[in-house]
């Protein structure tokens, strides 16, 4: 799915195709570069990518949890052990609950 976004003075409305119902609201969401996660009705996270297009994200992951999401942070690559890739880490947090979750991008 592809999403169009209209930009001016940095703000930003989302015309969404066939990816999320009409009922479904972004309730968190962080970005970093050409990165950007969405968190969904609470439980659904959504990592798109500018894909060098002017306005255009692409949907490149998408991943759902048992429980309710509370906070989001998308940090900068960092280097594997073979230092050969990088990798944007996810760190997402959950209401009620003392875990976290570190997901490696863009898989989620």
């Amino acid at each position: 799915a592809a999403y169009d976004v209209l930009t001016t003075l940095e703000v930003a409305t989302w015309k969404v195709e066939d990816s999320l119902q009409s009922s479904s609201q972004i309730v968190k969401a962080c970005g970093w570069k050409n990165h950007l996660v969405l968190c969904i009705d609470g439980r659904v996270l959504m990592h798109l990518e500018h894909r060098g297009k002017l306005g255009w994200f692409q949907e490149v992951s998408k991943r759902e949890f048992d429980r309710d999401v509370s906070c989001l942070d998308l940090r900068e690559p960092l280097p594997n052990e073979s230092h050969t890739q990088e990798s944007s880490v996810c760190a997402v947090g959950f209401w009620a609950s003392p875990e976290i979750a570190l997901l490696s991008m863009p898989g989620l």
